[in-house]
């Protein structure tokens, strides 16, 4: 007669990892209890292979962490954005409010004054409300990545031309060293958004009379590196190390008072990753930034 002990006398269960003569790894669940043999204590133990409940277990898990870090970030992004988009709405309503009950007794000075800051806190809610659509499409998952071959020199003419008027605003230079023949596979769209944020971040933050260059140059057969740096007000380590995080705040207003949410670089960072690349920055106070893009190169370039 087999008699099974108590539960008090049973061992704990064990999860083993175990090495076949392959290599492979697989995970057991280790189960031994005492039974009686007339009289006799005797240990049995029983293998069970558990490697995909543990795989689905560990699966589940690092989902789980990664919902709960992007359900974070977008909390605290959301937060930043709705912060500046009232506060540039409230600027923007305060001049309506101003010129609609005041307008007569104000000079054509302050009329013009009004009206400039007006078309200033527009364009800044243009563009936080642009990269927070884009955002929102991209994270929902309903943008295609749609690649095509991209002559660099003239997508960056292109987008030079679309803000030259900013650069005219501060007296910003701004220098291209883009050989004609660089081409890249990418998405359109994507690239454009990247380098028109950087462009547009490296004049916001580069005082009256600075300089913003944009170059790019063939670093292998695969590869393209593509650079816009500025003279401006720069970063120092601790701020630069957390300017592409959706989930810290790293807005500052730029050297007119230039609104900034920080959302523009995300994207950045996000598209860049996207199309299979790298970003990183190298930045000084008071000496300027330096945002280096590295991307597959076309093979016909």
């Amino acid at each position: 007669m087999v008699n099974v002990l108590s539960a008090n006398e049973l061992f704990e269960d064990q999860e083993l990892e175990f090495k076949r003569k392959d290599g492979t790894i697989l995970n057991g669940l280790l189960s031994t209890s005492l039974i009686d043999l007339k009289g006799v204590p005797h240990a049995i133990t029983v293998t069970k292979e558990i490697t995909r409940r543990v795989e689905a277990e560990k699966e589940l898990r690092q989902k789980n962490e990664e919902l709960l870090i992007a359900n974070s970030e977008k909390d605290k992004l959301f937060s930043i954005v709705s912060h500046d988009l009232k506060n540039a709405f409230n600027i923007f309503l305060g001049y309506t409010d101003l010129l609609a009950t005041d307008i007569d007794n104000l000079n054509r000075d302050e009329t013009n004054s009004m009206a400039k800051s007006m078309n200033k806190s527009a364009k800044n809610l243009y563009k936080l409300l642009e990269n927070l659509l884009e955002w929102s499409v991209f994270k929902r998952g309903l943008k295609s990545i749609n690649k095509e071959n991209i002559f660099l020199y003239k997508l960056t003419d292109e987008i030079t031309e679309q803000i030259i008027g900013t650069a005219a605003e501060k007296n910003i230079s701004i220098e291209k060293n883009i050989p004609h023949n660089i081409s890249i596979m990418a998405d359109r769209q994507m690239l454009e958004i990247i380098i028109r944020n950087l462009i547009s971040n490296a004049l916001k933050f580069t005082h009256r009379g600075g300089l913003v260059s944009i170059s790019a140059n063939k670093i292998d057969d695969n590869g393209v590196s593509i650079s816009v740096s500025d003279t401006g007000i720069g970063m120092n380590e601790e701020f630069s190390k957390n300017l592409f995080n959706p989930g810290i705040d790293s807005k500052r207003k730029g050297t007119d008072n230039e609104q900034s949410s920080g959302l523009g670089l995300v994207l950045v960072k996000e598209y860049t990753a996207k199309l299979g690349g790298t970003i990183s920055v190298a930045s000084e106070e008071g000496k300027g930034s330096r945002f280096t893009l590295t991307l597959p190169a076309d093979s016909n370039s």
